[in-house]
């Protein structure tokens, strides 16, 4: 991986593993007619609890649910998980599997104590086809993030050894550690059979700052939302279409991953952001 600088209307990128062009196939087996999808995520995907200085903040589930719909999956996806909430643009599908401040390590151990919450358990029930995880990285160490992080895909693995995991690269935590997290566990974890994708969910013209895209600076107000909503419809795309032909999708370059733009106090001036160019590595 290099570092480099870049503006804040860089493109936003998914970025896949596997051969140095990005661009894999596989020849088509067990094809699925629904794909199940688990949505695992703190309150950026929850979106029911904390409003901000400027309003309620609204999650990007029924967005992208609503992105999928119009291009042609409906019938063909099933949000799965133990919580339900329309929130965000009344989602038809509205189940999914978040809570608040939770860092990969209470996901796994479900560690606010109903069990209800437990990783595994979500997992045995459901049996996802993709999971989606938008987890930040505050609140605990690299360490213990990757190595839950670890954990969670393992056990996804053994109750269903094709699961595809969808990894949101999240702006509004230290970068230098969330990299370290997302970029050595696919590294070491991703393979042609169970993938492991990571993207950024901000796509060029969301702006992060309080009252333009968010409430408080983190939580997505109604217009980041659909912005955030479109950008993991985008993301998850190809490997819903993988599992219904049975083919592991292209991708077409290794851009750099973007941030959000951040308003500064000039009405105009926005600030440079840090972007890493994966090189096709992850």
């Amino acid at each position: 991986d290099s570092t480099s600088t870049s503006t804040s209307n860089a493109t936003t990128s998914v970025i896949s593993t596997t051969s140095s062009q990005c661009t894999t196939s596989t020849t088509p087996t067990n094809l699925l007619s629904k794909i199940k999808i688990m949505p695992v995520g703190d309150s950026i995907t929850s979106a029911d609890t904390y409003p901000g200085s400027q309003g309620q903040e609204t999650s990007y589930r029924g967005y992208e649910w609503s992105s999928l719909m119009s291009s042609n999956y409906n019938n063909k996806i099933d949000f799965v998980g133990s919580q339900t909430g329309t929130d965000a643009n009344g989602a038809i599908d509205p189940n999914f599997i978040a809570y608040g401040g939770y860092t990969y390590k209470d996901f796994y151990l479900g560690s606010w104590g109903s069990g209800v919450d437990h990783y595994l358990n979500q997992i045995n029930i459901y049996n996802p086809d993709i999971v989606q995880i938008f987890l930040g990285t505050n609140g605990d160490s690299q360490e213990n993030d990757k190595l839950y992080l670890t954990k969670m895909i393992d056990d996804a693995r053994a109750k269903n050894p094709k699961v595809k995991f969808l990894l949101a690269r999240p702006y509004y935590y230290d970068q230098s550690k969330t990299d370290f997290v997302l970029n050595n566990t696919v590294t070491s974890k991703s393979s042609t059979l169970s993938p492991i994708v990571v993207f950024s969910p901000y796509s060029s013209n969301y702006n992060i700052s309080t009252g333009n895209d968010t409430v408080d600076g983190i939580h997505n107000n109604s217009s980041g939302a659909v912005k955030m909503g479109n950008a993991f419809a985008a993301a998850i795309a190809p490997m819903i279409d993988s599992l219904l032909t049975g083919s592991t999708p292209s991708v077409s370059g290794c851009n750099s991953t973007s941030a959000p733009v951040i308003s500064t106090t000039s009405t105009t001036a926005t600030t440079s952001a840090t972007s890493v160019s994966d090189d096709c590595l992850l």
